[in-house]
């Protein structure tokens, strides 16, 4: 394919950071380095305008509030012609509205990223009208999973079938030690660690109960909680250490800049969510080389059951005997199937192959 210099324009509408918002800053910046001139757009200071300017990203800042925000609404259409943007990608439910809208009205094709089940709930508002936007305005619909990309051709009568397409989330693995061998059994205390934002979906009242059933197992053990602990759901599950004896055992440790010495420093992962898409801290945890216990959540379905240990149920009792067998498992199966996943760290899930594809993409739709 010929390769052609391309005004890019990538939009999001959340400010904190996440996955979606940590591919969208990886997006921006690649793009640039692949030779095309960027425009980032955010609806406020925070983590992801500090990110774009840490890496000296042209960031514009248009204020979104409302359910439908027309004065926003004028303000990209304003961006896309001044800039004369060949291609707008946008990521998360709202912004691919928006873009969808802007792009009919404007001409410039627009490729729409969903990054998980909640941008597709049945619980969201004027879900059909906000697709019918997207189907109208997007060239194309990207999905980060499979599971995802199925889910979206069903919803409402198939309206988006035809426009989806799957690419990964990438992320980049600068910092992570590609060859580090997979330890000789495990320490005493076992150091156990969780990555993502406090979140309903992470379902971390689960992880502490694992943590519980194992410390009634006799097993001395650590579990520390790193990213955003900052809202009510996190102050509630610090207030149950208490009741469950497990102070001094669970830390909650707050955002993490630096995951690949974070995660250096434990022997086994764990994820507890009730659902996931495609999870970064996934990727990050298989380039970490690190062994990784999962509930039954939908990551499966993205790397493959090969390359985890998956519980049975979403229960404590599943999760707890299965780290258990874990801890007593040859070391050559561990080591197999540490290594299966990084090796699918590197050749699916880096930034670089998920660029590549964005690309081809962009490429596509503007011809």
């Amino acid at each position: 394919m010929i390769r052609k210099k391309m005004n890019i324009l990538h939009v999001i509408d959340t400010t904190g950071p996440g996955g979606a918002e940590t591919v969208f800053v990886e997006l921006a910046k690649l793009s640039r380095e692949a030779g095309h001139n960027v425009v980032t757009t955010v609806r406020g200071s925070g983590w992801v305008a500090d990110q774009l300017s840490a890496n000296e990203l042209d960031v514009r800042v248009i204020p979104c509030k409302g359910s439908f925000n027309l004065g926003y609404l004028v303000a990209l259409v304003r961006l896309i012609r001044s800039e004369k943007i060949d291609v707008i990608q946008s990521h998360l439910l709202g912004s691919n509205v928006y873009t969808s809208i802007a792009g009919k009205v404007t001409g410039v094709p627009v490729v729409s990223t969903f990054h998980g089940h909640v941008d597709i709930s049945p619980n969201e508002r004027f879900k059909w009208l906000k697709l019918k936007a997207i189907q109208l305005g997007s060239s194309q619909v990207v999905a980060v999973t499979v599971p995802l990309a199925d889910a979206i051709k069903s919803i409402e009568s198939g309206m988006l079938k035809s426009k989806v397409k799957v690419i990964p989330n990438g992320i980049s693995l600068d910092g992570f030690d590609l060859n580090r061998s997979v330890q000789s059994g495990f320490s005493n205390p076992l150091k156990i660690c969780c990555l993502g934002n406090v979140r309903v979906a992470k379902n971390y009242m689960l992880a502490l109960e694992v943590i519980k059933y194992l410390v009634d197992q006799s097993i001395d053990v650590k579990l520390d909680i790193a990213g955003d602990d900052s809202n009510k759901l996190a102050a509630d599950l610090k207030l149950s250490l208490d009741s469950l004896g497990l102070s001094g055992i669970v830390r909650f440790i707050g955002f993490v800049r630096d995951v690949p010495d974070f995660l250096q420093q434990y022997e086994l992962f764990l994820m507890s969510s009730s659902s996931e898409g495609h999870p970064l801290a996934l990727t990050q945890a298989l380039a970490s080389g690190l062994p990784i216990v999962t509930t039954p959540s939908g990551v499966e379905a993205v790397v493959g059951s090969d390359t985890l240990f998956i519980s049975e149920e979403h229960t404590a009792a599943s999760i707890g005997s299965l780290i258990l067998d874990v801890l007593s498992i040859e070391q050559s199966e561990l080591s197999t199937r540490v290594n299966r996943g990084r090796n699918l760290a590197v050749a699916t899930f880096s930034n670089k192959a998920m660029y590549q594809r964005y690309e081809e993409v962009y490429l596509n739709v503007i011809h």
